[in-house]
């Protein structure tokens, strides 16, 4: 096994723990309140179930995978990504960190202008200020912000 599908293996692997984790904590909530986070752990857990048998079908196959993939420095430069969104939105919230994330990553990996970028984290901005103002979800505000 080769360590790019070593880390790709442990991300799902993760993943599934997590999701299904959350599903189990679910399950001692009243319906009401563990609708939401059901629908997301559920659908979160399927898709970390699928990404093992796609996985596991590459696996299977031989010699697909080019030379500059097979390192393992995409798969740990998502991991980065990851940890950084969870850290921004734990610093600076949801309102901020969530448009902050987006707009350093398409400037900083997906190379688009930054306008674009711009453009697109006010679309965040305003999806997090229609959830919090029409659904009255409660957001947090983060360590720094929030105080």
């Amino acid at each position: 096994m080769r360590s790019k599908d070593t880390l790709d293996g442990a991300l799902v692997a993760c993943c599934a723990l997590v999701f299904g984790g959350g599903l189990l904590m679910t399950l001692g909530w009243p319906a009401t309140a563990a609708l939401f986070p059901r629908l997301i752990c559920g659908l979160g857990l399927a898709v970390s179930l699928l990404a093992g048998v796609g996985l596991l079908w590459r696996v299977g196959a031989k010699g697909d995978s080019s030379p500059e993939e097979s390192n393992g420095h995409r798969q740990l430069a998502v991991v980065g990504w990851v940890v950084g969104f969870f850290l921004a939105v734990w610093m600076l919230g949801f309102q901020v960190g969530l448009p902050l994330a987006v707009a350093l990553y398409y400037v900083a990996v997906a190379r688009i202008a930054p306008w674009a970028a711009l453009v697109l984290a006010a679309a965040a901005a305003s999806f997090i200020w229609l959830a919090q103002g029409m659904l009255h979800l409660p957001m947090y505000a983060g360590l720094l912000l929030g105080g």
